[in-house]
């Protein structure tokens, strides 16, 4: 199948600095996005480092890369545990960066990723960065964010509509870099050709009212550059209280 991406990262109207980083690789299928969280421009060190580290330990992957290109379903099942170990690698060393510079205690960052090739996308996940995956005209969130209000809902002890207005929306639970090991969520999730991706920081998912609303920006009959610029403007024009990412994907015959 053929890939085909836009990225787009905007400072939004509120923040100095975009802590935000994102990659996106279609020769290789891989595409990550990072939301950075720390004072004195740690945020950036943290999620520079966890996006740079993640992509360079999948692109020294050669052999891996090509079997997951050509779906040999081996591959595809080591490409979890890999991508599985390059994030873990990547918090190791953020969370080590951390430890030896006392201006960036505390620093860290949520990290998504997707790793696809064939009939196949890997999801590597911590934090409360997003994937949305629109299949067949229907979308789904493809990833669980690890935050309080979310842990809340999924709970019962409290209504979606309350996590929206709580105070608490921004206390993480988990993140790259917090502690010298994290736990990441990974998914195997099935495509066809016409199957869309996008994967976002909280600076546009915050604002999307649904999932629904996520599939409309993702189904859209325009260029993908068009299409991250709505998703941008979107965020913008509700507020843009926070750094705002966005990465598309198509995923073609």
């Amino acid at each position: 199948m053929r890939l085909a991406s836009f990225g787009l990262s905007d400072l939004g109207n509120k923040r100095r600095n975009n802590e935000d980083r994102f990659v996106r690789d279609d020769r290789r299928g891989i595409y990550v996005v990072c939301d950075g969280m720390g004072g004195a421009a740690a945020g950036e060190v943290a999620s520079g480092n966890a996006a740079s580290q993640v992509y360079s330990s999948l692109i020294a992957q050669t052999a891996l890369l090509d079997g997951v290109r050509n779906g040999e379903a081996d591959a595809v099942v080591r490409a979890g545990v890999a991508l599985e170990e390059a994030i873990r690698e990547a918090n190791r060393k953020v969370f080590k960066s951390a430890q030896q510079n006392p201006e960036r205690k505390g620093m860290g960052s949520t990290l998504t990723a997707l790793l696809v090739g064939g009939d196949t996308a890997v999801v590597g996940h911590v934090g409360d960065s997003r994937v949305y995956h629109w299949h067949n005209g229907a979308t789904r969130l493809v990833t669980q964010d690890h935050t309080w209000v979310a842990e809340q809902v999924r709970l019962g002890k409290m209504t979606p509509e309350e996590a929206a207005v709580s105070k608490k929306q921004n206390l993480i639970l988990r993140a790259i870099g917090i502690r010298a090991e994290v736990k990441v969520d990974v998914r195997h999730v099935p495509i066809v050709a016409g199957d869309r991706f996008l994967v976002c920081s909280d600076g546009l998912h915050g604002y999307l009212q649904n999932e629904e609303e996520a599939g409309i920006l993702m189904a859209r009959k325009v260029a993908l550059q068009r299409r991250c610029l709505e998703c941008i403007s979107l965020a913008r024009e509700r507020g843009g209280k926070d750094n705002i990412t966005a990465v598309l994907l198509d995923v073609d015959a």
